[in-house]
């Protein structure tokens, strides 16, 4: 089923206004830092960060479990746009005030596997240990 359409059949007013015209927008996903962190770092990169836990130093109030970065930069609304970009389920978790910059050093420790160094500056990402 298309995006409008299921847009359309899960709520009555978007299909009252599309029947008198007014058609509904996609709208971009809501960014958070996290995500701003993950779409810095090249997709084949994002597959090499095993095992990622979500955690309040990250900007999340869950602990739920990726399988790499690339399953939670999609998780993140990540080159998505909705209808309903609002109610996203990553929102739900996503602690408001956070507003954090975050840096790959930020995203080590939550990651089960991560990639060594050499692999990092292959891909040209500076570490900043602190």
């Amino acid at each position: 089923m298309s995006k409008l359409v299921d847009h359309l059949t899960r709520n009555p007013q978007a299909f009252a206004n599309w029947q008198i015209g007014i058609v509904p927008q996609l709208k971009s996903t809501p960014n958070t830092p996290l995500r701003q962190l993950i779409s810095s770092i090249p997709p084949r990169l994002r597959y090499e960060c095993k095992g990622v836990t979500l955690h309040p130093d990250l900007g999340f109030s869950s602990s739920a479990t990726f399988n790499n970065l690339e399953q939670l930069y999609q998780w993140l609304g990540g080159r998505s746009q909705a209808y309903n970009a609002h109610k996203l389920p990553y929102l739900h978790w996503k602690i408001a005030r956070f507003n954090k910059t975050l840096n790959i050093e930020d995203l080590r420790p939550h990651c089960a596997q991560f990639p060594a160094s050499p692999l990092l500056k292959k891909f040209g990402i500076n570490e900043q240990r602190n």
